[in-house]
């Protein structure tokens, strides 16, 4: 986004199982599977942008843009000093995984909560449980064949693991407290 005035806030992803092939230059207009919701203004660095869909079955292709026309767009003025009128953004780094939490159980409001972070994970990754009732439990981390990869007894509220030697891919981290069992997902890189 570098020397834009403007940044925007509607920037998806359109996935296709056709050859999405357009021979002229005006907008796609396409409703994108999903949507940024947040002002994209980055004035150093990069801004990670991610999302969820159901995919209805053969997807090959992804268009990454906005696919609104102007009218539509939510524009915020970047920090200056800017002299482009378009709005552009550099993307690096795209990955569509595949969301096997089939049968997990999630979070509902009336129970514990607990925070796993950074996500994607490069060595360390730390366990919050937020309610305070972190005894008795324990930390358990599978990878997508349900393989147990690592496991241990929660005795803080606050645990950082060292995840240094693990493959790159996707796992789930379930923490296990009394009867219950709560699993989120992440990406170790």
């Amino acid at each position: 986004m570098d020397n834009c005035i403007d940044g925007i806030t509607e920037v998806g992803a359109w996935f296709s199982a056709t050859n999405p092939f357009y021979a002229n230059a005006l907008p796609l207009i396409l409703n994108p599977q999903f949507e940024n919701n947040v002002p994209l203004i980055i004035d150093s660095g990069w801004k990670e942008v991610s999302g969820s869909f159901v995919a209805a079955g053969g997807e090959q292709y992804i268009i990454i843009g906005s696919f609104r026309p102007d009218s539509q767009l939510t524009f915020t003025p970047a920090p200056a000093p800017n002299s482009w009128f378009d709005v552009y953004y550099f993307v690096d780094d795209v990955s569509v995984i595949r969301d096997s939490t089939v049968g997990v159980t999630e979070m509902d409001e009336h129970s514990f909560n607990f925070h796993l972070f950074p996500n994607p994970v490069v060595d360390y990754v730390n366990v919050t449980i937020v309610d305070g009732l972190w005894t008795n439990g324990e930390i358990e981390i599978t990878n997508v064949t349900g393989r147990k990869v690592f496991q241990t007894s929660i005795i803080e509220a606050e645990s950082k693991i060292n995840l240094s030697d693990l493959s790159s891919g996707m796992y789930f981290l379930s923490v296990k407290m009394k009867e219950k069992f709560f699993t989120r997902k992440f990406v170790k890189r």
